[in-house]
């Protein structure tokens, strides 16, 4: 039976945490129920829940942390048939690396001072768009998703050319397509940015608030207001625009519960469609770590979850996922629910990843060496015409585990069958029981969700299913990149 580790040793550093472990030895998959075994979890997950064990975010399935050098990512017949391997699930993601600063707590790959170089970015994405182009045959896009970074620095005939150079390739696009997201931050936006988003084909823009407290807006490296961050708000709203999405981080530095309820508070008065409530997650070689011990406690994060989880019920929003509440029927984040269903994404642009069933790849990435990896990404773009430099991949049974990492929340039994040619309830029948028998999941024949706590411990329980390789390589990445 594996009990609960973790790689910290004060309660303090829990969100810190790369991974967490149910150690001694990895669940077989198809094992029978053993009734001792799931008497043993749920004491497991029980003392975990009360010693408030936070692990990371659980974005995807390998996390990046495992990538590798992997001959698969240079051998351009595997990856032509990986692109194809879900042909009426196929979406696109756009990274622009370039902002204004590097926040406090940002370790994704970005660059600072560089909005020089975005002209000649947007021809290395349209040679990038072209060399996969000829991989694809004819599957449509589902979802376009401009990530960041900060991709509304961008002017509009910078934007206006990145839709004309996907349109090139996927004709008609603007209005086939699910959703057409725009990552952005509030001191990009004024009234003509936001009127222009509506006219460009832009359905739904992720809003990095993050806190709506000037003095922790501040402590992050902000240089606006939170005056802005609300007329930026106002302004995206008045547009027309079909879905604004907003972020908020529960944890930051200097954050206290009364702080964190009045920017949640304010934030759904002003009724986005979408609200996503991040938890810190604290890397090294980023601004936070070395304030890592002054942070607030994993008990406090969830505390103030609560607290943001009954700001959002009683104004009437419905929890999607641990971390998505949405308007219904306004509310969305299509690109991620695609994603986690086990849809094909083709990332573009330097540090981008790509998801197909088989394998994950990815365009390289640094926190510490940043301008040399958007270097080498021009240097293999015209070299090559792609950027691929790791990757891992998933065998069958790394795709079953991908499942239920991450789709526990809406998991339909009837498809998971059809995708993996064998039944929900054959798999992993022991932690299953045990999560039900302790109140974290609802199971019936065809339908599986997560309870109200399913929700807050997700990120906990799901990594139940990770395999031993996975979390072998996730507890080796050193963040020496």
């Amino acid at each position: 039976m594996r009990g609960l580790s973790m790689n910290i040793s004060t309660e303090k550093e829990n969100q810190l945490a790369s991974y967490t472990r149910w150690p001694e030895h990895e669940f077989d998959l198809f094992a029978p129920i053993n009734q001792i075994e799931v008497t043993d979890l749920k004491h497991q997950l029980r003392e975990a829940i009360e010693s408030n064990i936070q692990p990371s975010y659980v974005y995807t399935y390998p996390p990046r942390q495992t990538y590798r050098q992997l001959p698969e990512v240079e051998n351009e017949d595997f990856i032509s048939q990986a692109l194809l391997q879900t042909p009426n699930n196929f979406n696109l993601y756009l990274h622009f690396p370039f902002c204004k600063q590097i926040c406090s707590y940002c370790n994704l790959f970005v660059v600072a001072g560089k909005e020089d170089l975005i002209d000649e970015y947007i021809d290395a994405l349209a040679a990038e768009l072209s060399y996969y182009a000829k991989k694809l045959g004819s599957q449509k896009l589902r979802t376009v998703y401009l990530g960041g970074g900060t991709p509304s620095i961008l002017n509009e005939q910078q934007l206006s050319r990145v839709l004309s150079t996907i349109e090139v390739h996927f004709p008609g696009f603007r209005d086939s397509c699910d959703e057409i997201c725009i990552e952005a931050a509030p001191d990009t936006i004024d009234y003509r940015k936001a009127q222009f988003f509506r006219k460009l084909g832009i359905t739904r823009v992720n809003l990095g608030i993050q806190t709506l407290q000037d003095i922790e807006l501040s402590g992050i490296g902000r240089k606006h207001s939170s005056d802005l961050c609300l007329n930026a708000i106002s302004l995206l709203k008045e547009s027309g625009l079909a879905n604004l999405c907003a972020d908020l981080i529960n944890g930051l530095l200097g954050q206290t519960k009364k702080s964190w309820e009045e920017s949640v508070s304010k934030l759904v008065k002003m009724k986005p469609e979408t609200v996503c409530i991040y938890p810190l997650v604290v890397r090294p070689a980023t601004g936070y770590h070395k304030y890592r011990a002054d942070l607030i406690s994993p008990k406090e994060i969830y505390d103030k979850y609560d607290i943001a989880w009954k700001i959002l019920q009683n104004k009437g929003y419905v929890q999607e996922t641990n971390v998505r509440f949405v308007i219904p029927g306004k509310g969305a984040y299509k690109q991620i629910e695609y994603h986690w269903e086990g849809a094909t994404i083709l990332g573009l642009g330097a540090g981008a990843r790509t998801y197909a069933p088989s394998i994950h790849f990815r365009n390289g990435y640094s926190s510490k060496t940043r301008n040399k990896i958007l270097s080498q990404y021009f240097t293999n773009i015209e070299n090559k015409g792609h950027s691929r430099v790791d990757g891992i991949s998933l065998d069958s049974l790394e795709q079953i585990r991908r499942e239920f990492v991450l789709n526990l929340h809406r998991l339909n039994t009837v498809a998971f069958e059809s995708t993996h040619g064998r039944t929900f309830h054959s798999c992993f029948p022991s932690q299953i029981q045990a999560l039900s028998e302790e109140g974290i999941l609802e199971v019936n024949d065809q339908k599986v969700n997560f309870t109200n706590k399913g929700h807050k411990y997700r990120d906990l329980t799901s990594r139940l299913f990770f395999s031993e390789r996975v979390m072998e390589l996730e507890e080796e990445y050193m963040y020496n990149d």
